[in-house]
């Protein structure tokens, strides 16, 4: 096979672009979930904090499922769910497959 007949046997490959949508934080491109329309980008979700200003995260309970927070590594009694980001309220909660999703809430 010679190098013109490898030229008239490539192909074109055209990847469409899959739709994102914004982090209502930062404004930065995420994945579209039509189901999390407001759901934050990853490293916005870093910056979650209690309404007093200490630093929380969330994770699942169990085997994926179940949300739990951790105020300054230190689980809490009860789960908290509401969270600020860049002063921006937010609200943590189990996602519909597991993991922790967290939305900036409607009144944004």
């Amino acid at each position: 096979m010679t190098d013109s007949d490898n030229d008239s046997m490539s192909t074109t490959t055209t990847i469409m672009s899959e739709p994102t949508q914004k982090c209502p934080i930062c404004e930065c491109g995420v994945r579209y979930d039509c189901r999390y329309t407001r759901y934050v980008c990853n490293e916005c979700e870093k910056n979650a904090v209690t309404e007093n200003g200490k630093k929380i995260k969330f994770f699942n309970e169990k085997h994926g499922f179940g949300c739990v927070s951790y105020v300054n590594d230190q689980k809490t009694e009860v789960p908290i769910h509401k969270c600020y980001i860049n002063g921006i309220e937010c609200y943590a909660d189990e996602g519909r497959f597991g993991g922790i999703v967290i939305q900036a809430a409607k009144n944004k």
